[in-house]
């Protein structure tokens, strides 16, 4: 097992540990209803950020060409979109799953049933 800081959620800043619904009496002018909504916390990661960590750890040659990594469903679709190549916008159309499981092969995004 190997713990890799790139591979962390991504910074909440202020919003860090917040409650959704505390977060949503504290700023009405939220829209949860884009997926990005993550990307305006106060003091919270970039996009940039995010895609630099997943993009340096898939090009990491320390990386093994077989891996199973266990992390957060946020970064899970930023590795994922990272890992092909995807826009913006259909990063953030992904599934944002807490309990899935994803094979990342031959430039593909499978989705395993469990």
């Amino acid at each position: 097992i190997h713990w890799d800081e790139r591979l962390v959620e991504l910074g909440m800043g202020e919003w860090e540990g917040c409650r959704l619904p505390d977060l949503l009496e504290d700023h009405p002018e939220l829209d949860i209803g884009k997926p990005d909504w993550y990307l305006q916390a106060p003091g919270g990661e970039s996009l940039q950020s995010i895609q630099r960590r997943a993009q340096g750890w898939l090009l990491d040659g320390a990386v093994a060409e077989r891996a199973i990594v266990v992390s957060h469903g946020l970064l899970g679709a930023m590795l994922r979109g990272a890992y092909a190549d995807l826009d913006h916008a259909t990063t953030w159309r992904q599934e944002l799953p807490q309990d899935a499981f994803f094979r990342l092969s031959g430039g593909r995004i499978e989705r395993i049933a469990c």
